[in-house]
Parts: structure tokens; C-alpha cells; sequence
């Protein structure tokens, strides 16, 4: 239940992000949808989002959904997609495509 709200809570920032309300601004620039694999659960979403949006890479967010283990999100950049996975290794974020997914962890 707890992780629940926790995920809850964190989509409804986002999303107010995304439209442009939050504190990281939204671009009309490039869209990924991007799945989350957290292996240590809300407190690692955290970090991972923290991440996120210090990187200076990422111009809006949108959580559309987050479980205890993994979640969906949509990130906003600016660039290539190409240069994206190592502008955010940058911030200790590792974002790969695998099995025609895009994959976002923190290491």
C-alpha cells in the first residue's frame, strides 16, 4: 500500500511536469517511452528520479505507471537518440534498449 501511494504521489508530480507546472520543463522536442527496473523499490525511484532531473538531459517527465520492481515512463529530451544513453551515464543513469524496449536503471 505504501508503495503504492508513493507511486501514486510521484505520477501526479510528474505529470504536472510534463504539462509544463513542475520544476523541470516540458519540451516539444523528442519523446521515449522507457521502462524503470528498480531493484530497491520507492527509495531507489527517488534516487533514480533525482537523477533524472539534475542531469541537465531531460526536459520533462511523465510517469505512466510504477510498481514496487518496475514502472513506464515517458521522457522529453532534446538531441539525438543515440547521444541520450551517454548524456545521462553522465548522472550515473544507465538507459539501453534491449529486446525493442528501452530499459532506464540507476548504477
Amino acid at each position: 500500500l505504501a508503495a503504492l501511494t508513493v507511486a501514486n504521489l510521484l505520477s501526479a508530480r510528474w505529470k504536472s511536469v510534463a504539462a509544463g507546472s513542475g520544476d523541470i520543463r516540458s519540451a516539444a522536442g523528442n519523446s521515449l517511452s522507457v521502462r524503470v527496473l528498480l531493484s530497491g523499490g520507492p527509495a531507489e525511484w527517488a534516487e533514480l528520479q533525482a537523477r533524472l532531473a539534475a542531469s541537465g538531459v531531460i526536459d520533462g517527465m511523465a510517469v505512466e505507471g510504477m510498481g514496487e520492481t518496475s514502472g513506464n515512463i515517458v521522457l522529453w529530451y532534446a538531441g539525438r537518440l543515440d547521444a541520450l544513453p551517454d548524456r545521462l551515464a553522465n548522472a550515473r543513469v544507465d538507459l539501453f534498449e534491449a529486446g525493442g524496449s528501452w530499459l532506464l536503471q540507476a548504477f
